[in-house]
């Protein structure tokens, strides 16, 4: 706008100097040349107005686009400033159930540190002799899938005294535990290999028939 006036006030200013600087006698030749100059004076500043007009359209678009820009802009300012609030809060929980699980796990081990210490398990006295002991019919089979498993508890077993009749695998190899297996009326001499062996070993009733007093199945535990 200021570039269009400018021009208009050049041109306006010659055309009065240019009439100032000719003779009211002038030729018919001057007279001619200076009504060329008003109509391209026209011309000109018709020229200039379109121009001026193109120019406060692009002008427009640009505060149009740049407004649009804005306000995207300000979008996603204000989404990664929610999701930033959001992960802190996230953070701030997670902070407090570690540390709930600590303070946990810290009262616990106190209370076991407080606990009396219990006194070992005595071994059980047999009622029975150590010929008796040797026998038990005894089944050994290895449920972890490694037959050396239970070669190495018949070779425990044995020193104790106890006659191995049979070694076998288990149809599954997805026992976890070692476990003895004890028929009617031998729960006293499973509970007795059970202290002889020591570690954690589980002991269960035969739920299905079998000629043997005891079957010892190795697990993946140790």
């Amino acid at each position: 706008m200021f570039r269009t006036c400018s021009i208009i006030l050049v041109l306006t200013m010659g055309f009065i100097l240019h009439a100032c600087a000719t003779p009211d006698g002038g030729s018919k030749k001057e007279a001619k040349n200076l009504k060329m100059s008003k109509s391209e004076m026209v011309e000109a500043l018709s020229k200039l107005e379109i121009e001026n007009e193109k120019l406060q359209q692009q002008i427009d678009i640009e505060k149009e686009m740049n407004q649009g820009l804005r306000i995207e802009f300000e979008k996603k300012l204000t989404y990664v400033s929610e999701r930033n609030q959001s992960l802190n809060k996230e953070i701030y929980k997670l902070k407090t159930d570690i540390q709930n699980l600590i303070n946990k796990n810290d009262a616990l081990i106190k209370k076991l540190e407080d606990l009396p210490a219990e006194s070992k398990i005595s071994t059980p006295v047999s009622k029975k002799s150590e010929k008796d002991i040797g026998r038990l019919k005894i089944k050994v089979l290895w449920g972890d899938g490694n037959p050396d498993s239970a070669a190495s508890l018949v070779s425990r077993l044995k020193k104790f005294g106890y006659n191995i009749q049979m070694t076998d695998q288990t149809p599954r190899p997805n026992f976890l535990i070692t476990t003895i297996f004890f028929a009617p009326d031998f729960e006293f001499e499973a509970k007795r290999m059970i202290s002889d062996l020591g570690g954690n070993l589980l002991l269960k009733p035969l739920s299905w028939p079998s000629t043997f007093d005891l079957i010892l199945v190795t697990g993946s535990k140790k």
